[in-house]
């Protein structure tokens, strides 16, 4: 159960990628999805998922502190590290728990806030 008024960490979610420098671009999805074609041990968590798809369906999981939740899928959970653009973050799934992307909502309105924040960066 969720201690945050809102939030509900018992079903899978679709996490859709939006952004005004791709309006245009429709015939490519924009769901997040978990690379499963990739043979690494910490796949990336790309654009191009499909809706009800195993790799495209994540859970919000309460963390210890309070207020602070995690994405996690099936495959693990999702974390991030250095990307090769200017070192920004590039998300993958991981079971390194120093790599965890740990985000911290005080209501739900901040809970969107911060997710709009996490992927436009």
């Amino acid at each position: 159960m969720c201690s945050t008024p809102g939030l509900d960490t018992s079903a899978d979610i679709n996490i859709e990628f939006r952004s005004e420098i791709w309006p245009a671009c429709t015939e490519f999805s924009k769901l997040w999805a978990v690379d499963s074609s990739s043979a690494s041990k910490e796949p990336a968590v790309i654009v191009g998922g499909e809706l009800k798809s195993p790799n495209s369906a994540f859970k919000i999981e309460k963390a210890a502190e309070a207020h602070t939740y995690k994405l996690t899928t099936s495959y693990g959970t999702v974390g991030t590290t250095p990307g090769p653009w200017f070192g920004a973050p590039k998300l993958l799934v991981t079971n390194d728990g120093d790599k965890t992307l740990f985000v911290k909502f005080v209501r739900l309105i901040m809970m969107l806030l911060l997710l709009l924040l996490v992927l436009r960066s």
